[in-house]
């Protein structure tokens, strides 16, 4: 069983330098052993010398030309054209690349105009892509500055170039999240027009698509290969009661939740009602300004943003407006048609518009699943399906749900599922909500049904921290130890907050545990 541990919770950085309502904005290297934040326009890293230890500053990077009152959205870090590197995505449009090395040179950097939210980096392909307020992704493959050139972008000397760029269109709303597939074959997308989506990185068409009744915040491609056997039949264990009395108090917790008259588009609409003064009263913090983090102070909200759909909000000229609780149906998608008709299965409506192939011969990526996430639930779906039946294969509701009954009210208002970590050797999912709680939730497989294949589930084992937090996330990154030393199938999960503080957890399977995917 997945064990887990407080390591320490310290003070990171001062409570006035980020700013709130931004997706995740922390990052790890394993590899440097490197903790990178983003602060308003900036983004400061921090040296990890013992996993036990608080990270220690150690610089911020730079970039030239920044934009008075621009933010940075949310952080990336992966590989690209064999360079470690981290890439942010800014309020203004802007998405900047530094190496991860010695001095962060800056890879290279892309002006825009319209607010960017997601980013994913795919290493084999040498590909960027990056969502956009337009409620567009943009693909860029192999970007580099050109030679001669500072680094630096601008309207009338841009700097920036690539090999090829094209756009993705078709969401109705804005698209927090894109994520590539292990070959970088396809690309998914999630957004808050209800909908996920999976696009072809090859023939740029739209192959699926999947809507829900509520937002969908966050989506990241899973294999089964890497999951692991289900524990044996309930009459093999020894009865947990406390376990099972959690589970009853649970479950009377998700009766009275459903039990609201609201639906759910009517909690969304109101959540931009009341957001604002949630998110912007004074968060508490243990420490004062900080030494190391002499930050500079900077207007908010200073970007212009008329290029923008809506300026960020929904366009509700597009969008479909109705939920599934009143019975009415979405409306068709934009973009190429579906070749199948629509299958409606109340809440979830699908349109397989081409049936997703495997992406090779290999056995781990024969059969790709999808994870997907929204305000309140985490879904596993498999595409490869032509029926909405069949592609919802598990659903944990309610997945950072807690016991102790906050006020439900707000649980259902405020939160949402931002973060999705998969970690493939340990075969568990970290989902990290708005409302500060992780969720860390195994992958297993069944076996075999002749009648419809290969079964999986979800199993939600516990949830960090322990006890309710009065904190906005501000981001979740994952230190994955290196395979040659003891600690290996041990992972580092911190845990940033709004007010600075750093939460540090060690997830473990206990020694002779066969709990770990190896292979």
């Amino acid at each position: 069983m997945l064990a887990s541990h407080h390591l320490y919770t310290a003070q990171l950085f001062d409570a006035s330098a980020p700013a709130a309502s931004k997706l995740n904005l922390t990052a790890v290297s394993s590899r440097r052993s490197l903790l990178f934040v983003a602060l308003g326009r900036r983004v400061s890293v921090y040296t990890i010398s013992h996993h036990a230890q608080p990270p220690v500053f150690q610089q911020r990077l730079t970039y030239a030309q920044p934009i008075p009152g621009d933010e940075i959205n949310s952080l990336t870090l992966g590989r690209l054209a064999s360079d470690e590197t981290v890439v942010a995505v800014y309020d203004s449009g802007r998405t900047v690349c530094w190496k991860v090395d010695t001095g962060f040179p800056v890879l290279w950097d892309r002006p825009g105009r319209v607010s960017t939210w997601g980013c994913a980096v795919h290493e084999e392909t040498d590909a960027v892509a990056i969502s956009a307020n337009s409620h567009t992704i943009t693909v860029i493959r192999s970007p580099h500055t050109a030679p001669g050139s500072s680094g630096a972008s601008s309207a009338s000397d841009p700097a920036f170039h690539a090999d090829e760029e094209f756009e993705l269109a078709g969401h109705a709303s804005n698209i927090p999240c894109v994520s590539f597939s292990a070959s970088g074959r396809y690309l998914a997308s999630a957004s808050i027009d209800f909908s996920v989506r999976i696009w072809s990185t090859s023939t740029k068409q739209l192959l699926f698509i999947f809507r829900y009744s509520q937002w969908c915040w966050a989506v990241a491609f899973v294999y089964p290969f890497y999951f692991m056997p289900a524990a044996g039949p309930p009459e093999a264990a020894k009865p947990d009661v406390e376990a099972e009395e959690h589970q009853e108090e649970q479950d009377d917790m998700i009766d009275e939740l459903r039990s609201e008259s609201r639906t759910s588009s009517q909690l969304e609409s109101e959540y931009f009602e009341v957001s604002a003064d949630y998110f912007d009263e004074p968060q508490s913090s243990d420490a004062g300004s900080l030494a190391n983090e002499d930050v500079e102070s900077m207007p908010r909200r200073a970007i212009d943003h008329s290029d923008d759909i809506a300026n960020g909000l929904p366009d509700t000229q597009s969008q479909p407006t109705t939920d599934a609780d009143s019975g009415s149906d979405f409306e068709n998608a934009s973009g190429p048609a579906a070749a199948a008709t629509t299958v409606a299965v109340d809440p979830i409506l699908v349109e397989p518009t081409e049936l997703l192939e495997p992406e090779n011969g290999s056995a781990i990526l024969a059969h790709p699943l999808l994870l997907c996430s929204t305000r309140k639930d985490v879904l596993l779906l498999n595409p490869l399906s032509s029926t909405a039946t069949e592609v919802v294969v598990d659903r944990v509701e309610y997945a950072v749900c807690r016991t102790s009954r906050p006020s439900l009210i707000d649980l259902m208002v405020f939160d949402r599922i931002t973060v999705l970590e998969w970690i493939p050797d340990m075969a568990i999912v970290i989902a990290g909500s708005y409302s500060g709680t992780i969720a860390v939730i195994k992958l297993e497989t069944l076996g075999v049904s002749a009648h419809s294949g290969p079964q999986y589930r979800m199993r939600r084992l516990f949830l960090l921290p322990q006890k309710p937090v009065n904190r906005q996330l501000y981001g979740v990154a994952v230190y994955r130890h290196p395979v040659d030393t003891s600690r290996f199938h041990t992972i580092t999960l911190y845990i940033a907050y709004l007010d600075g503080q750093l939460m540090t957890y060690e997830l473990f399977y206990p020694e002779g545990d066969n709990g770990v995917r190896c292979g």
